[in-house]
């Protein structure tokens, strides 16, 4: 089963927070997202940009980089989550791509190894 885990940039501050989502609402009824992150027994909460939001996929790159919603892959592609499905938009000409081939490593983490399939 994989980690459920968030990122998201602060409203005020441009570093990537990590940690569990809390979506809440606001004195004006307004959506506020939260990144909530505990470290060495201390509760930090960051309210972010709801634009930055991004679930973590359960992948990791070949690199050993946690793979998130919203991140861009080798400078070509942007990761989204569409009918159930995480997918890769190639983000110089539109095409839409998923997924195609996974490896398991001796530690059992899913890995992708750059290799795509044309939807």
């Amino acid at each position: 089963m994989r980690e459920i885990k968030f990122r998201g940039i602060p409203l005020f501050g441009k570093e990537l927070v990590y940690g569990s989502l809390i979506i809440d609402t606001n004195e004006n009824g307004e959506k506020v997202y939260i990144i909530r992150r505990i470290e060495s027994g201390k509760v930090s909460t960051f309210e972010v940009k709801e634009e930055t939001v991004g679930q973590y996929t359960g992948l990791k790159d070949k690199n050993d980089i946690e793979i998130y919603e919203h991140m861009e892959l080798d400078n070509q592609f942007e990761v989204s989550f569409n009918q159930g499905s995480y997918i890769l938009t190639n983000i110089s000409n539109g095409d839409i791509m998923t997924l195609h081939k996974y490896i398991k490593d001796k530690n059992g983490q899913v890995k992708i190894t750059r290799e795509y399939t044309k939807i």
